[in-house]
């Protein structure tokens, strides 16, 4: 996941810059195949590793409060930071700025996250199944 951020990261304000300096349907097929592949990447192992940051008890509850809590917030106030950003810079490709900060914030989320399958694995099997 950290690679594929960091690869997200570095593409994501080319692309933009791309697509504005020629506009095509052509360049936009592009852009968007080549960083969908990467959000692909990212969004194959989300769920697993969201899921193993939760006791297995309240594995669904805690997803489902986390993921939502958080399209919420980046997801449902998007429209409004964007207009922002596009009002305060007077560019018209501002809102990669927006869509960096969401990688930024994920990347770093990413650093701290615990293997929680490998914890199980180390427990006698007792513990486990308790």
């Amino acid at each position: 996941m950290i690679g594929a951020y960091v690869l997200y990261l570095s593409f994501a304000y080319p692309m933009f810059a791309w697509v504005y300096q020629g506009p095509s349907i052509g360049r936009l097929t592009i852009m968007q195949a080549a960083l969908c592949s990467l959000v692909g990447a990212l969004w194959g192992p989300f769920s697993t590793a969201l899921a193993e940051q939760f006791p297995v008890r309240i594995h669904s509850t805690a997803c489902g409060i986390a993921y939502n809590v958080a399209i919420m917030t980046f997801g449902g106030f998007a429209p409004f930071f964007v207009t922002w950003l596009v009002q305060t810079t007077g560019s018209p490709i501002a809102p990669v700025f927006y869509v960096m900060f969401g990688a930024v914030m994920g990347l770093v989320a990413t650093w701290f996250l615990v293997d929680r399958a490998r914890e199980a694995r180390l427990l006698p099997v007792e513990t486990v199944l308790s």
